[in-house]
């Protein structure tokens, strides 16, 4: 174990850098929240017992909804609600153990004639909560459905809370990984990396109170996200309940166990005057880091061999490379105060190998991972998912580069003097002569330059990490582009809104091609006339194939057949007639796949 006195040593040194380091979290974090497109999850919504803007003849008793894999929802996540604002369902929502992608609810008996909003919010299997609305009529429709439907689910008073939650995820991320990188750094560097640890200390505390409080936080957002019902979910033990037993619970639980854990170890620093990475600080750091894997994608992606192992060795040296940097950082600062070229160089040597093992581990399992979320090509410029993975990987090149920048430029200029030494020669120092003030003042540049360089890799890997925040909130590539499922693409459609656009399996063969046509509100308007489907192979000169999509429901087309029956490149038109003289068109390409 590492041990060193802490009698006489500041505590705060590496306070700068660390606030430094704060800013450039904050700064990159605030663009991250500016350029973010909204969180996807895996579930939605396939179908149930009512359509949105179906008209019934008789009051139904019971009321489902569908969705595409296992959901949860609280006893509130399904809620119907009748004109005047009041509830009309009954005994709360349930599940049965035989559908777990089913929720459905009781309505009162014998509902009135009239119209009835819908709105359900449920827990994805990857812990990303979901949520929506809809109307239906009993009877005939009345007017002011739109109305009914802003009154009950209208407004954005739940986006702060979701904006809060990425930003406690990116924070407990960003001081698990530096309170866990720093200790394994310290472990691996033994006495060399003393001075820096001591320097380090108090932030280390409280990083791990971070780790805590964040973990706590996490659970409150979840809840509230979960719930519905803003802080009054909180009060809502089903909510609670719901959270607490999910993986998002499980994983803040061991977080908040594993930053306790690493608080106590550094406490006991305190306390016997003396630094030490010991057993306990390990499992604290090891359990706080290993609580990331089960949550997000991790949880549903297959192969979950891959995935798994893959995750855990990105995080492990992710860890390592972050918190070595800080702590290379900090070491380099007390080297040069020292003048202390051959220390600087010894610790670096250290590092080298150490990074080394990282980069290309984290290459790896990041090669991995970006293998089993992207699977295609196409699918890297043509979703958010692979277009920030693309910034990512970018960033991580350019941290490669200025490590080897290091190692082969700066250091051997630091290191000279060591080279003079074990010739029998006197070190060089300042004054003398003009070569003897020039080779000083190379060594400064080089000091300078070195700091600067690592510097710049931390903000490097604070952006990194903000990119991978994002990634977890984002929709898989080779989902998002049909590689591995169903395609779907929503796009605004002149003169109606939007259109959603689905192509079910999305392999060569029997397809379903889904049509949405949607209003400014994202409901289903039917205003067409007639739509039509224009179907084209340009590689494989097939079409245009012209097909009439049959009617599925309120502004919903549907066709069903074998016209997709060649594997590649599809150009699929959309003509609508709103009128007999207003055609409106949009064409969207598919990749089939095999």
């Amino acid at each position: 174990m590492l041990r060193v006195s802490l009698a006489g040593r500041r505590p705060d040194r590496g306070r700068r850098v660390l606030l430094r380091l704060g800013g450039l979290a904050a700064l990159t974090l605030a663009v991250m929240l500016a350029l973010a497109p909204p969180a996807l999850a895996h579930a939605s919504l396939e179908g149930g017992s009512v359509t949105d803007g179906q008209v019934l003849d008789v009051a139904p008793e019971e009321l489902f909804l569908e969705f595409n894999e296992p959901v949860e929802a609280t006893t509130s996540g399904l809620r119907v609600f009748a004109t005047g604002g009041e509830r009309v369902d009954q005994g709360g929502t349930f599940q049965t153990a035989d559908a777990p992608d089913l929720v459905r609810v009781e309505l009162d008996r014998d509902l009135a004639n009239g119209t009835y909003a819908v709105t359900y919010r449920v827990t994805s299997a990857d812990g990303h909560p979901i949520d929506g609305a809809m109307i239906f009529s009993v009877g005939q429709e009345a007017s002011g459905a739109e109305d009914l439907l802003e009154q009950v689910f209208g407004g954005d008073s739940e986006q702060a809370y979701a904006i809060a939650a990425m930003i406690t995820r990116w924070v407990g991320y960003v001081a698990v990984l530096v309170v866990a990188g720093v200790l394994a750094a310290a472990w691996w560097l033994s006495g060399t990396a003393r001075d820096a640890l001591v320097a380090l200390t108090s932030w280390l505390r409280r990083g791990a109170i971070a780790v805590v409080v964040t973990a706590v936080l996490t659970v409150v957002w979840q809840t509230i996200l979960v719930g519905g019902d803003g802080l009054g979910s909180l009060a809502d033990t089903a909510s609670l309940s719901a959270t607490l037993t999910s993986f998002v619970g499980w994983s803040a639980a061991a977080r908040a166990v594993g930053g306790a854990l690493v608080w106590m170890a550094l406490r006991r620093w305190t306390d016997e005057g003396a630094v030490g990475v010991s057993g306990l600080a390990a499992v604290g750091a090891g359990v706080a880091l290993g609580s990331f894997l089960f949550e997000g994608h991790t949880l549903t992606t297959e192969p979950a061999a891959v995935v798994w192992s893959a995750a855990a060795i990105h995080l492990a040296t992710t860890a390592l490379w972050t918190g070595g940097l800080v702590l290379l950082f900090v070491v380099l600062r007390i080297r040069r105060r020292a003048d202390d070229p051959v220390g600087a160089g010894r610790t670096i040597a250290r590092f080298s190998a150490l990074f080394t093992v990282s980069v290309v581990a984290v290459l790896g399992a990041g090669a991995a991972l970006s293998w089993v979320e992207v699977r295609a090509a196409r699918a890297l410029f043509s979703t958010s998912y692979g277009l920030v993975l693309v910034a990512k990987v970018a960033l991580v090149g350019v941290l490669v580069a200025i490590g080897a920048y290091n190692n082969r430029r700066l250091v051997p200029v630091l290191t000279a003097r060591r080279a003079r030494q074990r010739a029998g020669k006197q070190p060089v120092i300042a004054g003398g002569s003009d070569e003897v003030a020039d080779k000083a003042t190379e060594r400064d540049r080089a000091w300078a330059h070195l700091g600067m360089t690592v510097f710049t890799e931390l903000g490097a890997i604070v952006a990194v990490l903000a990119l991978t925040g994002a990634l977890v909130a984002l929709q898989p590539a080779a989902e998002a582009a049909g590689v591995t499922g169903a395609y779907s693409e929503t796009v605004e459609f002149d003169g109606i809104g939007q259109m959603t656009f689905t192509v079910d399996p999305n392999v060569a063969g029997q397809n379903e091609i889904h049509i949405y046509l949607l209003g400014e509100t994202g409901r289903p308007v039917d205003v067409a006339e007639s739509v039509t489907l224009l179907l084209s192979h340009p590689e494989l000169d097939i079409g245009p194939i012209e097909r009439e999509p049959t009617i599925a429901g309120p502004g919903h087309y549907l066709l069903a057949g074998p016209e997709l029956n060649q594997p590649g490149v599809w150009e699929i038109t959309t003509e609508v007639a709103l009128t007999r003289f207003d055609i409106v068109s949009e064409t969207i390409s598919v990749t089939v796949n095999e």
